[in-house]
């Protein structure tokens, strides 16, 4: 590598990591932790901190075995070193996007050139789904860029000549597929060895087998992903049964966790997900597969790229479980297939016509700004009245977009098109946690920040039928469940009975509420109006009201510090 190309190289690793890392962080300050995804994937690593046990996970105490803890691990490193700020605990999901994005850079720009590869790092970065997705704490970002550099690194290495070269490239693959299962448990394997053993069989690459590197690449896989594995079942012996059997085969084929869509779900899912640089995918495919499956050896890297999509979007479709992020692990492939082809439009713009494109991200913007406002006065009920803040700066952004992009469509302008668009929607995604957060699931951070000065260790808290993850990440403790067992961790109480006891019915909370212990409560209207039923039959100590919010009321057996009348 000449040093000019060392310096573009380095430059543009810079430029991507610095503008997508401030894009990507700029306002998850904005949001407070989803209920329940987020608040879960919180809860988990506090409590490893907090117990010192890195191997078992928890969640409110109780066991769980659901998924590998690799992105555990990430959060709590972040919660030890930057504590319980949402810019820490946000900072893996952005993290692993990125990973994902300079990955994805690296191969466009090896296997084509550099406008390919920033071009497609640039889809992959303001996609829609691929961006929502790394601002929130899941762990499906983690288990996708794993899954996505580890199919790039084995497709670079089985077309790399220098023999060193090969051998590196072949053992940091076997790492990437191990770093996959410790995200997210076998997915992280099975769809890259499918994906490679069908590209093998449709190109008939047989003879390459040779070059894997098997023995000393299994034996790094094994190093990195067996230990925990090992670990694990030797302490808690009926993990095996519930992981392997349960998490992986029952839930891909039977609706274990009444997740059933349409075989077609994902077919919408994966272009609508692909926002806006879906309007160039046909363009895109026509370009990229040239001459069809007769000129197949001539776009090899097209197909390879083809055939990891497909069938991950087939294997999901197939699948009696399904949700959103599933469909994750296809952005890259489908990245650099979009990146390859507005690569070919920015260097002969006089070429290509993409101007229809332009009309129909004109449209799309102009119906956007139009049910953006509709869709909050629907929602109204639901939201608190700042949502028309973000709710009007997006109107007004998209209306902007539509009157510039039919400007350009009139014009054919393919460079300033494609430059506009990039900055168009970065601004967009830049309103996307302030917007999101008038949408999503009401928050407890407003009823935890009230009650986590008052509370002392001995005292109990409950939530009432149902269970609001973020509250025990907010209140650095874990809760009660009063007349609710939630099925996530219904399974951990089958193993360890004693945990029984966060769960009890309204009437055993009832039973306790003229005793010693002081208890807090949570609920909404309707659902405290049952317990006060109970509670009269129990006894008479009354109910204390400490805080009521839209949303919910937080109320005790004892009263406030500023109240000694009773309210019930």
């Amino acid at each position: 590598m000449t040093l000019s190309r060392q310096n573009s190289l380095a430059r543009d690793l810079l430029l991507l990591t610095l503008f997508l890392g401030v894009l990507y962080l700029a306002m998850t300050w904005t949001r407070p932790l989803a209920h329940p995804d987020e608040g879960r994937y919180v809860e988990i690593p506090r409590e490893m901190v907090e117990s010192g046990d890195w191997i078992t996970p928890r969640l409110n105490g109780v066991l769980y075995f659901y998924k590998p803890p690799l992105f555990y691990w990430a959060e709590a490193i972040a919660i030890s070193v930057g504590g319980f700020n949402l810019f820490a605990l946000r900072f893996w999901p952005m993290a692993f996007s990125l990973i994902g994005i300079l990955g994805t850079y690296l191969f466009a720009r090896r296997q084509f050139d550099r406008i390919t590869g920033l071009m497609s790092a640039g889809v992959l970065g303001t996609s829609l789904l691929y961006f929502g997705l790394g601002q929130i704490i899941l762990l499906d970002m983690a288990v996708s860029v794993f899954m996505a550099l580890s199919l790039f690194l084995f497709y670079a290495a089985l077309h790399e000549e220098e023999k060193s070269k090969r051998r590196w490239l072949f053992w940091a693959f076997y790492v990437s597929v191990a770093l996959a299962v410790l995200s997210k448990g076998l997915m992280g394997l099975l769809i890259p060895g499918a994906v490679i053993f069908l590209w093998f069989l449709i190109f008939n690459q047989w003879k390459k087998l040779r070059d894997l590197n098997l023995i000393t690449g299994s034996l790094l896989f094994l190093i990195v992903a067996l230990p925990w594995h090992i670990l694990v079942g030797i302490r808690n012996p009926e993990w095996f049964d519930f992981y392997i059997v349960q998490e992986h085969f029952l839930r891909y084929l039977t609706d274990v966790s009444e997740r059933s869509k349409p075989f077609w779900f994902f077919l919408v899912i994966m272009p609508a997900g692909l926002f806006p640089w879906a309007f160039f995918l046909p363009q895109a495919i026509k370009q990229g597969f040239a001459g069809g499956w007769k000129a197949r050896h001539q776009h090899l890297d097209m197909w390879f790229l083809a055939v990891w999509a497909l069938f991950i979007l087939f294997f999901f479709s197939i699948s009696k479980s399904k949700l959103i992020p599933y469909i994750l692990p296809t952005y890259p492939a489908m990245a650099v297939i979009v990146g390859y082809f507005l690569a070919l439009a920015w260097k002969s713009p006089e070429r290509f016509r993409i101007r229809w494109s332009f009309l129909a991200f004109a449209i799309l913007s102009l119906l956007g700004a139009i049910a953006l406002p509709v869709l909050a006065f629907a929602r109204a009920h639901k939201v608190d009245p700042g949502v028309m803040t973000p709710v009007v700066a997006a109107m007004i952004l998209l209306a902007a977009l539509a009157v510039v992009f039919y400007w350009l469509f009139k014009r054919n302008k393919i460079r300033e098109g494609l430059i506009g668009i990039f900055i168009g929607v970065s601004l967009f995604l830049l309103v996307f946690n302030p917007l999101a957060s008038k949408f999503q699931r009401p928050s407890t951070k407003p009823l935890a920040d009230f009650l986590k000065p008052h509370l002392l260790a001995e005292d109990e808290i409950y939530t009432f039928q149902d269970y609001y993850q973020d509250l025990p990440v907010y209140l650095e403790r874990p809760i009660g469940v009063a007349e609710n067992l939630p099925n996530e961790q219904s399974y951990g109480v089958e193993w360890e009975p004693e945990q029984k006891v966060r769960y009890p019915g309204q009437v055993d909370v009832a039973a306790r509420w003229d005793g010693p212990t002081r208890i807090f409560g949570m609920a909404k209207d309707d659902h405290l109006k049952q317990f006060q039923h109970h509670v009269r039959l129990a006894g008479d100590t009354p109910i204390y009201l400490w805080l009521a919010t839209d949303r919910f009321i937080l109320f005790s057996n004892r009263p406030p510090p500023y109240q000694t009348d009773e309210s019930s």
